[in-house]
């Protein structure tokens, strides 16, 4: 899987700029990523790193501008997303240049589509039970 590098809104009311790297490893989503002082750029944390189930988001979407592309994963709970920088609540907006359009909608594609299989997964469980239950009832 390929590696999309971003970048975070303000972090810390703009004290701070946060930028990574994004990847999907199996059914985990990777985001790796440093944070320096916006004012001089010198001060710089450690390299951390959040991984978490794709199925942990609520859903993904994919924002395309002239000079601004963005994924943005709002997730299902707000602990989730409590660990990154520049998060608003339940959802975090990554940031990407223009010429990782392709690999950000590939990255985006990708994370659909373990969203939509969990989703039928869930379904087919629901449907299964359901049959079982209706089965239980007949005589």
């Amino acid at each position: 899987m390929e590696t999309l590098s971003f970048h975070t809104a303000d972090s810390f009311g703009g004290l701070a700029e946060t930028s990574g790297l994004l990847s999907l490893e199996g059914d985990d989503l990777v985001l790796e990523f440093e944070m320096k002082d916006a004012l001089v750029g010198v001060i710089r944390t450690g390299p951390r790193t959040v991984r978490f189930p794709v199925t942990d988001l609520a859903e993904v979407g994919l924002r395309l501008g002239w000079f601004q592309q963005r994924l943005v994963l709002r997730s299902r709970s707000l602990k989730l997303l409590a660990d990154l920088p520049g998060r608003d609540g339940a959802e975090l907006v990554l940031y990407c240049r223009r010429r990782d359009r392709a690999i950000l909608r590939h990255v985006y594609a990708a994370v659909q589509d373990r969203l939509t299989s969990a989703s039928l997964k869930r379904l087919d469980a629901d449907a299964e039970r359901l049959r079982a239950d209706i089965d239980s009832i007949d005589p």
